[in-house]
């Protein structure tokens, strides 16, 4: 069940006392909505690539979207071991189309009111019907660590390099 408004709260930090873990919440706003059910959120690799925790990153969005998923224009297996390695659960199988066909296909599959994919602050326009969210003011708003700014898609391994192979 999602909730019903985008105000969340988040946990900054567990305390054992007398009575056991008490939690420290606190309200964030993630998304420029009033409603945080009917979202489709998508990360482009590149931009996955950047944060620190990459799985606890997708869990954290699934809190507040639908459907979570990573896609990218490298080939199915770049994306196929990054998910494995990072034990990130995606909702969008690796397909050896580029990622803008991805997208176009998986808002047939997913009838939400929002699409929002999450990109490097650098990256091109989205891909139709979705909206741009960078990288930078994603983070922010959810209290995403970025790690390395220099680290990027450009730094994946090509076609001809099999060391990413699964």
């Amino acid at each position: 069940m999602h909730p019903s408004i985008i105000n969340v709260h988040v946990r900054t930090g567990v305390a054992a006392g007398p009575a056991g873990e008490v939690a420290t919440l606190r309200p964030v706003r993630l998304l420029h909505t009033d409603v945080a059910t009917g979202l489709t959120l998508a990360f482009d690799l590149a931009a996955l690539r950047r944060v620190t925790d990459p799985a606890g990153t997708v869990a954290d969005a699934r809190r507040w979207s639908e459907h979570v998923g990573v896609v990218t224009d490298q080939p199915p297996h770049v994306l196929t071991k990054f998910t494995r390695e990072h034990a990130v659960e995606n909702d969008f199988p690796p397909e050896p189309a580029p990622a803008a066909e991805t997208l176009e296909h998986m808002r047939t599959h997913h009838d939400t009111e929002r699409y929002v994919l999450v990109v490097p602050d650098d990256a091109l326009p989205t891909a139709e019907g979705w909206e741009r969210l960078p990288l930078s003011e994603a983070a922010e708003r959810a209290d995403w660590e970025l790690g390395d700014s220099t680290a990027s898609e450009s730094d994946a391994p090509t076609v001809e390099d099999d060391s990413d192979w699964p």
